[in-house]
This record gives C-alpha cells, structure tokens and sequence, in this order.
C-alpha cells in the first residue's frame, strides 16, 4: 500500500512539472507572439517613415515624420 501510494506522489508530482513546463512554454508562445506583433508594426511605421520626405513641405507631414520617429 505504501509503495501505491509512493507511485501517485510520484505520478501527480510529475504531472505537475508538466504542467509547469506547459506553462512557460504557452508564456514562451504569447512573447513570441506579441514580439512578432510588434515586429510587424515596427515595419510599417518605417515603411510609412520613409515615405515622408526628410525636408517635409507641410507642416502635418513633418508632425506625423516626428510621431513616426518617436514610436519607432
């Protein structure tokens, strides 16, 4: 009896490292998400960056090249 009782210690304890390892691999799964995410945005407001001439002619163009430089 004692040596059953030894073997589901052992198996819910292992069970638990599992989900343990199952939960830093979803946090993993969400970082590299939002990283990827933030990858992506990063590439378009570049993109849209260096649309906007450097000696921007109107003053909202020249507001917006700002904005862009700050969130990049």
């Amino acid at each position: 009896m004692n040596e059953r009782a030894t073997n589901k210690d052992f198996a819910s304890a292992s069970r638990g490292v599992e989900t343990e390892k199952e939960k830093q691999m979803n946090r993993v799964k969400s970082v590299e998400q939002t990283m990827m995410s933030l990858q992506l945005e990063q590439k378009k407001l570049v993109a849209e960056f260096d649309k906007i001439p450097e000696n921007a002619k109107t003053i909202a163009q020249r507001r917006r090249r700002e904005e862009l430089d700050r969130e990049i």
